[in-house]
């Protein structure tokens, strides 16, 4: 035993490692840029601590098997049920049923609250998978929220009403809102019951815009403000160790039933007492520990809470701030605030910058201001209104000044477009910053590290791609097309896509670091081709809009008419246009031929039969098979005109359509092409990298395991030669 004791206490610290090697190993399944990183990390372990190596392969395979049970799990797709209802918003309603939580979206007719015992008739919703890169991924979204699925209830019924924790948050906020009104409400709702959309809206975008709009989110700053505080009330009354970590237990415990048992208020509240305990008793585990042991629990229970980014912030700067105390040690609170704010800001910059596509001058000075302000006044004024009513109009200046200061800030326009738009760049980022942080820590300096650190923002800004690449993007936009075709002095967009609530392009050219289009180019006016041009002529700068006609009369781009026999030069591209007709019509798209790299591309819009059969075509070597694949487009005598030895179509999951149709793929594989389809491998990629040869890749979460490895192991291939009669492939399988 007091071996066994010894040897523990000798691994106080160490047992972050298993946390470590937990989080790389998930990270992994979807980022391979974290595996070299697991790799090291077990290796270490292994030269250094064979019974932690031993703990970590265990850890290790319990959440990837975790992670595979989650992810292949069926949905919920039961159109008649009886469940408990949870959570209320206006629209929706989560329901427990059968063992799992489902969202239920309604037309706002029907009043519910949690604890309802309600039947419910409903129609399924579907969502596709995220397939282009940086987008929302709805499916995902709902797993990393434990909730089994998504309907759309035509009729609910409450036939009876029980105990649900979510009764208490519900029932406090409507005590608040009959106590209570204007600045004093919202603070009451946003910092004593953790309630996010009390946040006036016209603050929603500079919150946003400074990077501050954690603060409204509840969190472990909630929980660390009232530890605090009870801390230091209990220690005035003298009130043993023992004795106040209880009382402070059970208010914590109280306060998760009051925000309704949010998911980032138990793993707050649970990354306390561990610690707290472990101090107590004094256990053989350090703070680090503690905090990996309630990540892994976490992890455990459901893999996909890491890809929420309140898990990845909090874990991130609880294990900096803790790793760093050398550094955070300060007599003087404002200065011990600021420091923790300044190394907080640092660690999740990749994140935010991730969540927000740029970087506001004024928001790390705003947020070292703004917490110390919610920390130290509103967190704890918010909680005293809410007990003593008479104090509401002090609540009200505090609330008043507090947000016309937010207002203030959030119209100084000092925001950066930048962001790490590949892992690698922000795994580089974070060791560049943590040797910063060791030689820091040693009282050495960090002008190296923070030129190199300011170096890698540059070229993240300026170089989002491979110096000399070209490269055509199919983008997978359901049933749609857009294409982006990028090559040194060119970037230029192929049509739109269908409108789109998540702005799924914009958000990938905007993290992407590409701000201007030089073109976008819309074959005809058909909605799934242009649905998406408003929205971003408002969020990028765009050369010409190149059609047949105006398109966009609400657009800030100018419109350029083209015509047959016209060419469109793009840096050293050069689009040839075989035809432009009426945008109203299919056969008035406009076509184009270009040499990318070393193929010869054929871009056809929805162009049909009648069209094919009127042109001379050349040979080509990638064909944009017209109208999605439907029977319309692609007729025998094409396919043989234009011999293509790859043909994209870009096409809808499970389409009304019937697109692309059967007659069609057989013609294409008779002619020995290879067929890639969006429906089926997502976002599909072609690189021409300045060394020659061209490298196809897919980007896909189809079924939602193995993302990062299916890029490679399913849909990449090397064509070291492009003509077909010499093609040389290496396929890794």
């Amino acid at each position: 035993m007091k071996r066994s004791r010894t040897t523990s206490a000798s691994e106080a610290g160490r047992y972050v490692h298993l946390g470590i090697a937990g989080i790389l190993a998930l990270l992994s399944v979807n980022h391979l840029v974290a595996l070299p990183f697991l790799l090291l990390e077990m290796g270490y372990l292994w030269k250094s601590a064979r019974r932690l190596f031993v703990g970590a392969l265990f850890v290790v395979a319990i959440l990837l098997l975790r992670y595979r049970i989650v992810a292949t799990a069926p949905a919920f797709q039961d159109p008649v049920f009886e469940g408990v209802v949870t959570s209320v918003e206006d629209d929706r309603c989560t329901i427990r049923t059968s063992g799992v939580k489902v969202l239920v979206y309604h037309d706002g007719s029907f009043e519910v609250e949690p604890g309802d015992v309600v039947n419910v008739v409903a129609r399924v919703m579907t969502s596709e998978p995220r397939s282009v890169e940086h987008g929302f991924d709805y499916g995902r979204y709902l797993l990393s929220e434990g909730i089994r699925g998504s309907l759309y209830a035509t009729d609910l019924e409450v036939v009876g009403h029980t105990f649900d924790v979510g009764m208490i948050a519900f029932e406090l906020r409507r005590v608040a809102e009959v106590q209570f009104d204007g600045e004093a409400l919202a603070m009451i709702r946003l910092f004593a019951l953790g309630d996010a959309t009390a946040l006036p809206a016209e603050l929603s975008t500079p919150s946003r815009d400074l990077g501050i709009f954690h603060l409204f989110a509840v969190s472990g700053m909630h929980v660390g403000a009232i530890a605090l505080f009870l801390e230091a009330l209990f220690r005035r009354m003298h009130l043993r160790q023992g004795v106040q970590a209880v009382f402070i237990g059970v208010a914590l415990g109280f306060f998760t039933l009051v925000t309704g048992g949010a998911v980032s208020i138990v793993r707050a509240v649970a990354m306390y007492l561990a610690v707290a305990v472990s101090r107590l008793f004094k256990l053989p585990f350090s703070a680090t520990d503690a905090i990996a042991f309630v990540a892994l629990f976490v992890l455990a229970v459901n893999p996909f809470a890491l890809d929420t980014a309140g898990f990845r912030l909090s874990y991130l700067v609880a294990f900096a701030i803790v790793l760093g105390s050398d550094l955070l040690r300060d007599a003087d609170l404002v200065r011990k605030t600021l420091k923790i704010g300044l190394l907080a800001n640092a660690v999740a910059l990749p994140i935010l910058l991730e969540l927000n596509g740029s970087f506001h001058l004024a928001g790390i000075p705003a947020n070292l201001v703004f917490v110390l302000f919610v920390d130290r006044l509103a967190v704890p004024a918010a909680f005293f209104v809410f007990f003593v009513p008479a104090a509401e109009p002090l609540l009200d200046v505090i609330g008043v000044g507090f947000f016309e200061a937010i207002a203030a800030v959030g119209t100084i326009d000092l925001s950066i477009d930048v962001n790490f738009s590949s892992d690698l760049a922000k795994a580089a980022y974070w060791i560049i910053l943590g040797v910063a942080l060791v030689r820091l820590s040693s009282g050495r300096g960090i002008v190296r590290e923070g030129v190199m650190a300011t170096l890698l923002a540059i070229l993240s800004l300026a170089v989002p791609t491979v110096p000399g690449m070209s490269s055509v993007t199919v983008f997978d936009v359901g049933q749609g097309d857009a294409i982006f075709v990028s090559a040194p002095g060119c970037r230029i967009l192929i049509d739109t896509g269908k409108a789109d609530p998540y702005d799924t392009l914009v958000d990938y050219f905007q993290k992407e670091n590409i701000y201007r289009l030089d073109f976008v180019l819309l074959t005809h006016g058909d909605a799934d081709h242009v649905g998406e041009l408003e929205d971003l002529d408002r969020s990028l700068a765009i050369g010409s809009i190149v059609a047949t006609g105006d398109l966009c009369l609400a657009c800030r781009a100018t419109t350029r008419l083209i015509a047959t026999g016209d060419e469109l030069v793009c840096g050293g591209l050069v689009f040839a246009v075989l035809s432009a007709g009426d945008a109203a019509e299919n056969d008035g798209s406009i076509v184009l031929f270009a040499t990318i790299g070393s193929d010869r591309w054929l871009f056809t819009g929805d162009a049909g039969t009648d069209l094919e059969s009127d042109l001379d075509w050349p040979d080509v070597d990638v064909l944009k098979v017209g109208h999605h694949g439907s029977s319309t487009s692609t007729s025998a005598a094409f396919v043989d005109a234009t011999s293509p030895t790859i043909a994209v179509v870009s096409v809808g999951r499970t389409n009304r359509y019937g697109h692309p149709d059967e007659d069609v793929l057989k013609r294409l594989e008779a002619s020995e092409a290879t067929v890639w389809r969006t429906d089926v491998s997502g976002t599909i990629t072609f690189a021409y990298p300045p060394w020659g040869g061209r490298i196809v890749s897919c980007y896909s979460e189809d079924d939602r395991f193995g993302n990062a490895a299916n890029r490679i192991l399913r849909c990449g291939r090397v064509f070291l030669s492009v003509r077909r009669r010499d093609i040389m492939d290496s396929v890794i399988r």
